[in-house]
């Protein structure tokens, strides 16, 4: 029947239209049976007899159809709020993954420049021990003492290797520091995208 498949065309399409129809028929029934349709005393015979059974089915129906569609139209509006809330937490989460991507980046840049920066310190002490050690020392001596320049020479090394070591370890921790930063920031950031 064409007129049948356009009324169900019609509920899918508004399944909020059918539930107030719905809501509305029983409203009509009762409107008829209050404005006296028929003989008086009729109504409540037929309530009263099995005929009135017949009559309480369609009302039953009804109801329980009714009931349905109510729950029809909540998961729809549940889907609806999941895919809404879906598409909220998916931009969170490409942002929240953009946003790690250029944190990993810097780590790997902080890591290059601090391994450039050690190869550059150890090139530079290597250098200057070479050179100190090619360097030959005048003193005048005082011909009353012996002067040993084997420890001298060796002092002097000892003191140029600290002040080395030191700007190196001042250098190295440093670059430490910031690498942990970013490692805690780019941590902060993979929590919130797991919460």
């Amino acid at each position: 029947d064409p007129a049948a498949g356009a009324g169900h065309q019609d509920r899918e399409a508004e399944p909020g239209a059918v539930v107030r129809a719905i809501h509305q028929q029983p409203q009509e029934a009762a409107g008829q049976h209050r404005g006296g349709t028929g003989p008086p005393g009729l109504g409540a015979e037929k309530h009263a007899g099995p005929g009135g059974r017949l009559q309480e089915q369609p009302l039953k129906a009804q109801k329980r159809t009714l009931e349905k569609l109510t729950r029809y139209e909540d998961e729809i509006n549940k889907r609806t709020t999941a895919e809404n809330e879906f598409v909220m937490l998916k931009k969170d989460v490409d942002a929240a993954y953009m946003n790690k991507v250029e944190l990993e980046a810097k780590v790997d840049a902080l890591m290059d420049e601090i391994n450039f920066m050690k190869m550059f310190f150890d090139a530079e002490l290597s250098q200057m021990q070479t050179h100190v050690s090619d360097t030959s020392v005048v003193l005048s001596m005082d011909n009353n003492r012996n002067l040993d320049l084997d420890s001298i020479i060796a002092e002097v090394k000892a003191q140029y290797e600290e002040i080395a070591n030191r700007s190196r370890t001042e250098a190295e921790s440093w670059y430490q520091t910031k690498y942990e930063e970013l490692q805690q920031t780019a941590g902060r950031h993979g929590d919130d995208l797991r919460n």
